[in-house]
C-alpha cells in the first residue's frame, strides 16, 4: 500500500537544523500516526511522503518559508514509514486515527 489519501500513516523522523545539528534521531522519535490530509503534518512533509511504502526512508528538506513561521532555520528530515493501512469510515468522518491498542504502545503520542 503507498501513502495516500484516506490512509493512516505511521512514521518516524529524525531532524536536523540548516547547521546540520542533530535534534532528534530516527532511534529517540516516537511514531507518528496521522490521517493523510488531515492536516496533522506539514504540508511539504505531506507531499513528500505521498507514494511512500511501509519501511521506506527518504530526507526532506523543509525551509522556514515552507513550515516553520517564525523560525529562522531551515530543517532536514529524515523519515521512515513504519506503516500504512486504509481509514476506516468512522477515522475519516473523525478526520483522525483512532487508538488501537494493538496498533500503539503506552507512551504513543498519535492521539492527543
Amino acid at each position: 500500500m503507498y501513502a495516500t489519501e484516506n490512509c493512516i500513516i505511521t512514521l518516524r523522523y529524525g531532524m536536523r537544523n540548516g547547521r546540520g545539528e542533530v535534534l532528534t534521531t530516527l532511534n529517540d522519535s516516537l511514531p507518528f500516526t496521522f490521517l493523510y490530509g488531515s492536516g496533522a503534518l506539514l504540508p511539504s512533509l505531506e507531499t513528500a511522503v505521498t507514494g511512500m511504502c511501509a519501511g521506506e526512508t527518504k530526507m526532506v528538506w523543509v525551509t522556514k518559508e515552507q513550515g516553520f513561521a517564525g523560525l529562522d532555520d531551515d530543517f532536514c528530515f529524515d523519515i521512515i514509514v513504519d506503516d500504512i493501512r486504509a481509514a476506516t469510515t468512522e477515522e475519516l468522518r473523525l478526520k483522525r486515527p483512532l487508538k488501537n491498542s494493538e496498533d500503539c504502545g503506552d507512551d504513543c503520542d498519535c492521539h492527543k
